[in-house]
């Protein structure tokens, strides 16, 4: 959402798609590794839309599992996989994690705020002591995981996503809630 209402070309192979909590730990951990692997289809019929995985290039790397939810096939959502990695700007890469802390192991945050070594930032519904890397924004309906950021608030007319100013988190890296 971001991409689009800044009116940028899209950079990032995640958008449109859902990676587990796990496999998308694995996947910031080692973005550069997982350019250079290959995605296969693993759909299955449980699932009404393409399913595909990351298939490591060695043995020291899991494989991750893609759920392309707004693709219709495999083949259109592996091209555009490919073409968007292609596009990355590898000297400015952000990782922005709409963290259910009510359905993802909280461990998970913890070691994804600890990160060093990218910018990062956690989207959270509540406040967490000692998270370095997160803000929190209010479209949590009593801190079950049933809203999401991209939705709109009835009040304002803007979405949750832009409670906090993403324009300038991206450009200073700093938080202006």
């Amino acid at each position: 959402m971001i991409y689009h209402n800044l009116g940028l070309q899209f950079q990032s192979p995640t958008i449109n798609l859902f990676i587990g909590s796990e496999d998308y730990l694995e996947f910031v951990k080692n973005f550069e590794y997982y350019s250079k692997c290959d995605v296969v289809d693993i759909s299955d019929e449980k699932y009404p839309y393409p399913v595909g995985k990351i298939v490591p290039i060695d043995d020291e790397h899991k494989e991750i599992k893609l759920f392309f939810q707004h693709y219709k096939t495999f083949e259109d959502a592996r091209e555009k996989w490919i073409e968007r990695y292609r596009r990355v700007n590898w000297e400015n890469v952000y990782f922005l994690w709409e963290f259910y802390d009510t359905l993802f192991d909280n461990k998970l945050m913890y070691e994804f705020d600890e990160l060093d070594n990218i910018n990062h930032l956690l989207i959270m519904h509540r406040y967490f002591p000692g998270l370095k890397n997160a803000v929190r924004v209010s479209c949590y309906d009593n801190d079950k995981p049933t809203a999401k950021i991209l939705k709109y608030d009835g009040i304002t007319g803007k979405r949750y996503l832009e409670e906090f100013d993403y324009v300038a988190y991206l450009n200073n890296r700093e938080l202006y809630l």
